[in-house]
């Protein structure tokens, strides 16, 4: 999350807490963790633009609208799955930055290739991610 918050908004940190990125490469990076598959030239029907964008858009293979734009960076990794975005919602002109990771690992067994990640992961961060818009939108009124 502290990352996430220094790569996009290095100047409100010291100069000693920053990431040591040009302005270029900071870009370069924000580009990175935005593009949607489709957009690397990937076939949409195989990597829908939700692939690796869990919240909000994780549970649904519709494209995500254009006035929603993630940066972001998921792992998986023995049942844990995780999502760090910073999130833009150009219509309503708010943003957030979220976080979350959740253990999906029913049997306990690690290394097993049997977690939960499409049924309760990936659903629940999708939930998280749109309960916490919602609440920034009602927050706005």
């Amino acid at each position: 999350h502290g990352s996430m918050k220094r790569v996009v908004f290095p100047e409100l940190f010291e100069k000693s807490q920053r990431f040591d990125l040009t302005p270029g490469l900071q870009q370069f990076l924000m580009e990175s963790m935005q593009i949607l598959p489709r957009e690397a030239g990937y076939d949409p029907q195989v990597y829908y633009d939700s692939y690796v964008k869990f919240f909000m858009f994780g549970d649904d293979k519709s494209p995500i609208p254009d006035d929603i734009i993630i940066h972001n960076k998921v792992g998986y990794a023995y049942g844990y799955l995780t999502d760090c975005a910073y999130i833009v919602d150009t219509t309503n002109q708010l943003s957030f930055i979220l976080t979350a990771t959740v253990h999906v690992n029913e049997n306990q067994i690690y290394n097993d290739d049997t977690y939960e990640y499409e049924e309760i992961g990936i659903p629940f961060l999708a939930a998280l991610g749109r309960e916490i818009h919602s609440q920034l939108l009602q927050d706005l009124e």
